[in-house]
């Protein structure tokens, strides 16, 4: 007589390895998982199928290579990697056979997660915030379907690099300027307007916050700092080739040490 199909629970954490107490790591207390490993199987010689988040996560959601499933790198904006839909998300799978499927935390095998196949995806959090929704569901529905739930934390991610919030500075034609040359200018004036705002910062150019300087007042400031003892410094940047990536040579750019009130790049660009 074969055995009722049980609930399938798939749980990840981000960037955790083997840094858990049932794998020898004495300074990590991991008692939950620990009784898991000990009652279940712990595997020793376990690998992932790539040293990225979302190829690895796809592999598990599909059971194939990611030069199979579509996705051999990262899946959010700027790298767009997608599961090919040859390749249906475990999600799909176990909904088609009665099981309703929940997604608890983030997925990142994909932009588009409403077609994976989860009936529920519920809100994105901490661990406790995660486990607190987890242990509301299974509150609310026991016994009533078989459930396919995955689980992913983030709290044990690597520290994320600093992001740069850059600012940005706008002018348009015919409305502003009609030629290139002033375009530039006010562009420039107002992404100094932007910068002076703060971080990730955007500013139309508008007249009665940019006043460009005259010919007049430009030869006055640049008269003013090459007076100075030391009024320039060199900065070398080399011309790399983009096909082989060898150095062509070298660009010697002069700029001034504390420009007044604006950069020297107005009057260089």
């Amino acid at each position: 007589m074969s055995m009722p199909a049980k609930d399938v629970v798939v749980m990840t954490t981000h960037d955790i390895g083997r840094h858990l107490h049932c794998y020898g790591i004495r300074g990590v207390s991991s008692p939950n998982l620990d009784r898991l490993a000990a009652g279940g199987v712990r595997f020793d010689k376990a690998f992932c199928t790539a040293p990225q988040c979302s190829p690895s996560r796809a592999t598990l959601a599909t059971g194939r290579y990611p030069h199979s499933n579509g996705v051999m790198g990262l899946a959010h904006h700027g790298f767009d990697w997608e599961l090919d839909s040859s390749s249906p998300h475990a999600a799909a799978v176990f909904a088609r056979a009665g099981f309703e499927a929940h997604l608890f935390g983030g997925q990142h095998v994909t932009l588009h997660p409403e077609r994976l196949g989860f009936e529920h995806m519920h809100r994105s959090g901490n661990g406790e915030t995660i486990a607190a929704a987890v242990e509301q569901l299974l509150a609310a529905v026991a016994g009533e379907r078989r459930l396919y739930l995955e689980i992913n934390f983030e709290d044990t991610h690597r520290p994320y690099p600093a992001v740069a919030a850059p600012s940005a500075g706008v002018a348009c034609y015919p409305e502003d300027a009609r030629d290139g040359s002033t375009l530039v200018q006010l562009a420039n004036g107002a992404l100094d307007w932007a910068k002076r705002s703060g971080s990730d910062t955007s500013r139309r150019y508008d007249p009665k916050e940019i006043s460009l300087p005259t010919g007049k007042e430009e030869r006055a400031e640049i008269e003013t700092l090459l007076d100075r003892d030391r009024p320039m410094y060199p900065v070398f940047q080399p011309l790399v080739s983009l096909s082989t990536g060898r150095v062509l040579g070298y660009e010697a750019l002069s700029r001034f040490p504390e420009p007044p009130g604006r950069a020297p790049d107005s009057w260089f660009s």
